[in-house]
Parts: structure tokens; sequence; C-alpha cells
């Protein structure tokens, strides 16, 4: 029978409210289920602490950071394993595109701030904030890639918690740039990134328009 409350098929009636809450985390996992990629990445990397530790973590192993966010996403969203084969499998899908244009965008960029001359002037400013915002169409570009690539696979979601999930593909990916498993900073700044995925979004009676780039370190 419906439930008189809500309409789902709890039986006595009404029995949903008198039911407690999803824990935090379970709801914020329910949220992030089949969130496509893009906007998955543009909220967890704007959520406080995470772009430090991303950019710490690509300063330190080299990582593609969007690797990162899939990961976290694969795991915490898509609520799949991300095997050491499916992790390669990702980072090969767009190797060639994060070396050959987002790298050398990311290049001309930090280049731009201090020089060659008439760097830094007013003009080459304003040039240097052209290829940024090209560097991130080219990033989001990448984030759509990897998107496609994970639902081409066949595996359905995994039995476990969503939280062990995302913690083991992050650890993966870290391992998989750096050639080595994650040291003890970098088990932290993953766990930094864990905490922010599951914290419950805040409710704003007017919340403001979903931003349409990753943002960037400015070195």
């Amino acid at each position: 029978m419906p439930c008189s409350m809500c309409g789902n098929g709890a039986s006595p009636p009404g029995l949903c409210a008198t039911l407690p809450p999803p824990p935090q985390a379970a709801a914020e996992a329910m949220r992030m289920n089949d969130q496509p990629l893009k906007a998955f990445a543009l909220d967890l990397y704007g959520r406080a602490g995470v772009a430090p530790a991303c950019l710490r973590l690509q300063e330190k192993t080299a990582l593609n950071v969007n690797l990162l966010l899939f990961s976290a996403w694969f795991g915490a969203g898509l609520r799949r394993e991300l095997s050491p084969q499916i992790a390669a499998a990702a980072q090969e899908r767009v190797e060639a595109w994060h070396r050959d244009i987002v790298l050398p965008l990311r290049a001309v960029r930090r280049r731009l701030k201090t020089g060659p001359s008439p760097a830094p002037n007013a003009a080459t400013g304003a040039l240097r904030g052209t290829v940024q915002s090209l560097e991130i169409e080219a990033e989001l570009l990448e984030l759509e890639e990897l998107d496609a690539f994970a639902r081409t696979l066949a595996a359905g979601p995994s039995p476990a918690a969503p939280e062990p999930l995302a913690r083991a593909a992050m650890l993966e990916v870290v391992a998989l740039a750096a050639g080595r498993p994650a040291d003890g900073q970098e088990r932290s700044d993953i766990a930094l990134i864990l905490s922010a995925c599951f914290a419950p979004q805040e409710l704003s009676p007017a919340p403001p328009a979903a931003p349409q780039s990753v943002p960037r370190e400015t070195l």
C-alpha cells in the first residue's frame, strides 16, 4: 500500500515519517548517483580545501587532476570499483589529449605570467586570460571523454559502500601517477578530498548557478 506521506510503497501507511533520515554520507552518495562527471568534478573541486589538495598531489606526483576527480566520481558517484586495469585504461584514453593539448596550454599560461618580453603587461595579461579559458575548455572536454569511457564499461555498481570505493579509487590513480603507493601526505590529501566529497551539500534559498569551469591555480 502506498505511504500516505510520500506515495512510496511503505506499509503501514505513513511509516516513512517515523524512519530516521539516512546518514549524511549515504544521502550525499544518493545525490551523486548517476551525476555526470563534469558536474561532479566542478562541485567537488569547488569545495573547501579540495583545490589545494589536488594541486599538491599534481605537483608532487605529476598526477592529472581530472583523473583524480574521475576516480572519486567512479567510486562515489557510480559506486564502482576502480581496478588497476580500469585506471590504466582511463589514463590511456586521455593521455594524448592531456599531453599534447592541456599541458602545452598550461605551460603557455604559466610562462605568460612573467615573460618573455613584452610580457607581463596589460595586453599579454589579456592573452593569458584567453589561454587560461582554452586550457579550462580543454580540461572540460577531457572530463567528458572520461565520462564516456566509464559508461562503456560493462560492470555494474559494487555492493560495497561508496566511501571506501572512492578512497580506493583515488589511491589507485595516485599510485599510478607516482609509480608507487601513496605516502602519508598524499593519503592525507586524499582523505581531505574524500571528506569534502561526502560532506552534505549546503542548502540555500537561491543557490548560485553552477560554475562552467574547473578553477585552476594561477602559477
